[in-house]
């Protein structure tokens, strides 16, 4: 069942980073600053197929990503719920500025999709 995001928190959709938590190989949490793009009252995150967060999602895609409001750190928003990995195979722009989540060139990018059910919390 999807949860409806409050409207006095659906702003933090549009901020750069959040922490995204993934499950690791033994259960721990891997906690990760990833930059991120609304999609809906979903979001994309650009990973890199090298990193641990990659590989734990695609293990394990039960996940979450908790967005704080650098203004004011009690106001936050959460997101739970289970990733889907998507390969892409857009070719970045000579005029744009690097992008901070940019892959290896021996690496494929891929992006991570939270998909429903998914769990919205907020303070």
């Amino acid at each position: 069942m999807a949860t409806t995001i409050r409207e006095s928190h659906r702003d933090l959709l549009d901020a750069q980073f959040g922490t995204l938590a993934t499950v690791a190989s033994d259960g721990s949490p891997q906690l990760t600053e990833v930059w991120f793009l609304r999609d809906g009252d979903g979001v994309r995150i650009s990973l890199n197929t090298s990193r641990a967060k990659t590989r734990n999602l695609r293990a394990r895609p039960q996940c979450s990503l908790l967005i704080l409001d650098v203004a004011n750190p009690y106001r936050y928003l959460e997101l739970r719920g289970r990733a889907r990995i998507e390969l892409t195979t857009t070719t970045p722009s000579p005029t744009a500025s690097p992008s901070p989540t940019a892959s290896a060139p021996s690496t494929a990018p891929t992006c991570a999709r939270t998909t429903h059910p998914a769990t919205a919390a907020s303070s």
